[in-house]
């Protein structure tokens, strides 16, 4: 995908399924206990940072030259690989998997 605004819908989309899931995440470890949510929210207090950090880069790509969008692209691409790389690890490690079910 090479045009630089359908990058950028592209992003804002994953961005909204982003907040979803950490809603999501988020709610779930309402119900967690103490230890868990404290670990849960610093990590999804680090998610936001990032999604926040990514948002401000995504208004900074519109207004660049071709040869320097492509260059925040690639960054771009690396800080998205990382948030859900950081998104699928605490689920991973504050979300245990659910035990089967009897009869499994």
């Amino acid at each position: 995908m090479t045009d630089r605004h359908q990058y950028v819908q592209k992003l804002k989309t994953s961005l909204d399924e982003w907040d979803h899931d950490l809603d999501v995440f988020e709610a779930r470890m309402r119900n967690a206990g103490d230890d868990i949510r404290q670990r849960s929210q610093q990590a999804v207090a680090d998610l936001r940072s990032t999604r926040a950090q990514i948002t401000q880069d995504i208004d900074a790509l519109l207004g660049t030259t071709d040869d320097a969008w492509q260059r925040l692209r690639l960054g771009l691409d690396k800080a998205w690989d990382n948030v859900k790389t950081g998104l699928l690890n605490a689920r991973a490690e504050l979300m245990p998997p659910a035990p089967p079910k009897s009869g499994q």
